[in-house]
């Protein structure tokens, strides 16, 4: 079955400057996997700014989230059962 697109797919604007620098280079099979290693970095940091800023803004501590974790590990089953209730 074919399927039909709406609308065409547009790359945003970092998508497009690594097809720009990548567009007359081969790469390896260890280059490729470097390139995608150090772009999970870049990201992963990228991603830890925005989890401190909103622990911060929410007054969220390390202690809280540890403290919650242990609760939902501890009472899985009813963790679950609150879960599916608001849904």
């Amino acid at each position: 079955m074919a399927t039909t697109q709406t609308s065409p797919l547009k790359l945003n604007e970092a998508q497009m400057l690594i097809l720009q620098l990548f567009q007359h280079r081969h790469m390896n099979e260890e280059e490729l996997t470097a390139l995608r290693r150090t772009l999970v970095q870049h990201l992963s940091k990228e991603l830890d700014i925005v989890v401190e800023r909103a622990m911060k803004e929410k007054g969220i501590t390390v202690e809280d989230i540890e403290r919650a974790s242990a609760e939902i590990n501890e009472h899985r089953g009813n963790y679950l059962k609150k879960i599916r209730s608001q849904q």
